[in-house]
């Protein structure tokens, strides 16, 4: 017998009535059973699924690996890893051995006859399954003078907002979902003074945002967007200028328990009044943060080792720890599989890093307008650069694909900043972010009436449109937020996992 669990705390019960037939049977009274079972069936989640979970009424242990399987809607089995915890040895976890299961696709995870064992050594003998669908958008975080907010994906409608610390503004935002809560974090243009430079609301709790205090030897300050967030959501990395040291700082916060872990001061970038982070991401196996960084030169790339917490020295034979020198002075990034693409600050060109030879490949300026966002497909086979100051609307973007040049040529791409049927004079692309499940980005821009927002549907390999967001108007129309979050200027993206 197969048995799905629809929510939780959903007790199994014996088949058998014990009133009217005595009894089970003591070996079957004694054997393991389910007791609930992580996602619910028929759970629809727009955010990765980190683990299925398992629990059983008594502590067991795996007896047959193989009877522990996840099907995919095709009949494929799916590879996961099976994990019980010796402090937790009443959950049996299963985890995709990608790091990710797979989107828009049924997924059914369950245990077979015999797959775990009890301490009296009683196998269980039912099948017990779930089956989930990733799918679905995850709503975007904004930031606007003073306030952050969560915007439908969509339709990009207002979901929730909470208010900066004395009114302070956010330069960088995210959002975090993990153990089923969902946290919107605001990376603040200073630390009030000191070290309180970012702050937080839950989307069940909107209101005054509240401040992590984060370690330093003055004031925290940031001028563009320098939080990122590892994929699973665990922690969130954010990058500052310390006043105090005159040295750029990067501090690590654990998300579930709302707490700075890790602070240090990037070695390889000079302390000084250039000394300031332009740029921040963290590579896709989470084993590395990358920072790039204005040092009054070229910049500079530093790499931090996401396990032992250090930085990493690029050149061993040279005295102290050293990052490696870009050629265009640094700015946003986004990290692929094994390349970090660098948009300057300074203009609309790429310094193109290998991860794996530390080589750093430069191009000129595709367009006029200086970089203000880099981002990546969830494929990473195709990246697009936002241009702040661009000659007009027809070059707000640049397109680039690995397949076609390793991402160093660019094609520019014009915008449409049509609202109710008519242009709205954009003047700059503000900030573009990566939908979480889709191959969609959206780009916020300035307009002389307020922002507006745009949504562009990428399909590989190299076909790039944008998406009409007013059925009812001709033309390919934005979404003006001005009534609902005026001055925004920054959107970011939502990390983690629908997790236990």
């Amino acid at each position: 017998m197969v048995r799905a669990m629809s929510g939780r705390g959903h007790r199994l019960l014996c088949l058998c009535a014990l009133v009217l037939l005595g009894a089970c049977g003591g070996a079957d009274r004694e054997r393991p059973f389910v007791v609930d079972i992580f996602p619910p069936d028929g759970a629809e989640t727009p955010y990765n699924v980190e683990e299925v979970v398992f629990t059983y009424n008594e502590p067991v242990s795996v007896l047959n690996v193989f009877d522990i399987q996840v099907v995919l809607a095709s009949g494929a089995l799916f590879p996961v890893t099976v994990e019980i915890n010796d402090n937790d040895p009443t959950r049996v976890r299963v985890r995709p051995v990608s790091g990710e299961f797979p989107v828009g696709e049924r997924v059914v995870a369950r245990t077979n006859e015999g797959a775990v064992i009890n301490d009296r050594q009683h196998h269980a003998r039912e099948i017990f399954q779930t089956a989930f669908t990733i799918a679905g958008e995850a709503s975007i975080p904004a930031g606007a003078p003073g306030m952050v907010a969560m915007l439908d994906a969509g339709n990009f409608a207002l979901e929730s907002s909470g208010t900066t610390p004395a009114g302070r503004d956010p330069v960088g935002v995210a959002s975090t979902i993990r153990a089923q809560t969902q946290r919107v974090w605001a990376q603040l243009n200073n630390g009030g003074g000191g070290g309180g430079a970012l702050a937080f609301y839950e989307t069940s709790a909107p209101g005054p945002m509240t401040v992590v205090p984060l370690s330093s030897t003055g004031n925290l300050v940031a001028t563009v967007p320098t939080i990122t967030v590892t994929h699973q959501g665990r922690f969130l990395y954010v990058a500052y200028r310390d006043e105090g040291s005159g040295k750029v700082r990067v501090a690590r916060v654990d998300t579930r328990r709302v707490l700075e872990d890790f602070s240090m001061e990037l070695d390889s970038v000079p302390a000084g009044p250039a000394a300031m982070p332009l740029g921040i991401g963290v590579t896709l196996f989470e084993d590395r943060v990358v920072v790039a960084s204005a040092d009054g030169a070229g910049g500079i790339l530093s790499l931090i080792s996401a396990s032992t917490l250090t930085e990493i020295d690029l050149d061993p034979v040279t005295p102290g720890v050293q990052g490696l020198p870009l050629v265009s002075g640094g700015g946003p990034l986004a990290v692929t599989t094994d390349r970090v693409l660098v948009g300057p600050a300074a203009n609309g060109g790429l310094d193109r890093v290998n991860l794996t030879t530390n080589a750093v490949d430069s191009v000129p300026a595709a367009t006029l307008g200086t970089t203000s966002g880099m981002v990546v497909s969830r494929t990473t086979e195709f990246a697009a650069q936002s241009l702040n100051g661009f000659a007009n609307v027809n070059s707000a973007l640049v397109f680039r694909y690995r397949e076609a040049t390793d991402f160093l040529n660019g094609t520019v791409f014009g915008v449409s900043d049509d609202v109710g049927g008519a242009s709205t004079g954009a003047t700059d692309a503000l900030s573009l972010t990566w939908y979480v499940t889709s191959e969609r980005f959206a780009l916020l821009l300035a307009t002389p009436g307020g922002p507006i927002m745009t949504r562009w549907l990428h399909t590989p390999p190299f076909e790039t449109v944008q998406e009409d967001l007013d059925d009812a108007t001709a033309g390919i129309q934005a979404v003006d937020l001005s009534a609902i979050l005026p001055g925004a200027n920054v959107v970011g993206r939502t990390y983690g996992a629908y997790g236990d």
